[in-house]
């Protein structure tokens, strides 16, 4: 199997029947019931107050940002259709372990993003989600996500991030690609001879911080687009990550009181955080481990669950069975082999979804939303208020 596939075939699982209410929402608002167009555009910045010569000499922080936002409904004719991965012609040489089968299956990956579409006029300002990839991925392996939100009002900005994520094309046209070489290294000390877990984790935690700060410089770049700082809410702004991803939104949410909400999938939060906690609304969603009965499973969850009683606001966790850390990848879907496959990779996902719109929606947008506890063998949710 090539390289590509094997990310995400980890995520096809068994899975078993969720609460009739969860199948209820899933069945009435699939992702096809969502025919509206969005649009999409693309932006490299460089930081260039922050260098980062970990890997190259006189190299700085650069990211390259993914949008996804409201656009009129019948501009198909217009505007092409938005690549499902921007620039990767242009990335294609530097990515060695994709095979031609790889970049022919993400090229056939039809999207509803409109290349450079104009951004929908709308009586009130559109709220902020800052979207966090995983270590080595990509914001596109989000797309899903990012659709649905644009659909129902949102403007969402992925953010990659050089050598953290899959690839980045720079301002300079130059492509910058994964570098894990930090991150692997750690994985080759033996705990607690060489280092013990907690000097590990702050190792980490370390990059982590400073990969963290390119959802900050992001957001401060955007605010410096004239168009888009007329049109979008800087009142209300949301931070959604995925694994690594995770790590920064909380990260970013402590550091940057204008964001209003975060959401962590599955991401190991900043060592401060689980000391000190956070001011903004938590939602956490993780796959749901054999946390009573295994020990390392019932540290993590405790880990965590002390996190979300430090919140200063609302918390909420949202554990889904029969699925794994990559199941939050929405690509999972896009490179299912059959129906069956898909269905299996759509739960967590649409699970996912449903959960964060019903937080966003609430924290970002001001709708009575309610987010109820709830326990069964494949779904728990639990509320800290």
């Amino acid at each position: 199997m090539n390289s590509l596939l094997q990310t995400f075939t980890l995520a096809f699982v068994l899975v078993l029947l969720l609460p009739s209410c969860v199948d209820k929402h899933l069945q009435e608002s699939p992702y096809d019931s969502h025919p509206e167009k969005v649009g999409s555009r693309y932006y490299s910045w460089t930081d260039w107050n922050r260098a980062d010569e970990i890997y190259e000499a006189g190299a700085y922080r650069e990211v390259l940002v993914q949008l996804w936002y409201p656009t009129h409904d019948k501009l198909t004719k217009e505007f092409k259709e938005a690549p499902y991965m921007p620039f990767l012609e242009e990335a294609k040489p530097h990515l060695t372990s994709w095979s031609e089968e790889d970049f022919q299956l993400v090229n056939e990956i039809k999207t509803k993003g409109l290349l450079g579409a104009p951004i929908l006029k709308a009586e009130k300002k559109y709220p902020l989600i800052l979207f966090a990839p995983a270590l080595g991925a990509h914001s596109s392996y989000y797309t899903t996500y990012a659709e649905r939100f644009a659909q129902e009002g949102y403007i969402v900005m992925g953010v990659n991030v050089k050598y953290e994520s899959e690839y980045v094309l720079g301002e300079n046209k130059k492509v910058s690609v994964s570098n894990l070489q930090f991150h692997d290294s750690l994985k080759t000390l033996k705990i607690p001879e060489e280092i013990t877990a907690e000097g590990y984790r702050e190792a980490k935690a370390d990059r982590l911080r400073f990969v963290s700060q390119d959802l900050i410089f992001a957001l401060n770049q955007l605010a410096k687009e004239e168009e888009l700082e007329a049109i979008i809410d800087f009142d209300n702004i949301g931070v959604m990550g995925h694994s690594i991803g995770g790590f920064a939104a909380v990260y970013a949410a402590r550091a940057d009181q204008r964001i209003k909400a975060c959401i962590n999938l599955d991401g190991t939060p900043p060592p401060e955080s689980l000391e000190e906690g956070m001011e903004q609304p938590l939602l956490f969603v993780e796959d749901l481990t054999d946390y009573k009965n295994h020990a390392g499973y019932k540290i993590l969850f405790d880990r965590r669950e002390g996190l979300c009683k430090k919140v200063k606001s609302e918390a909420y966790r949202v554990l889904i069975g029969n699925t794994n850390h990559s199941g939050f990848y929405s690509s999972n879907i896009r490179f299912a082999d059959n129906e069956e496959e898909k269905k299996i990779a759509s739960r967590p996902i649409e699970i996912t979804y449903t959960y964060s719109a019903k937080f966003f929606d609430k924290f970002l947008k001001g709708k009575k939303e309610t987010i109820e506890a709830m326990s069964s063998d494949s779904l728990e949710v639990f509320v800290f208020e």
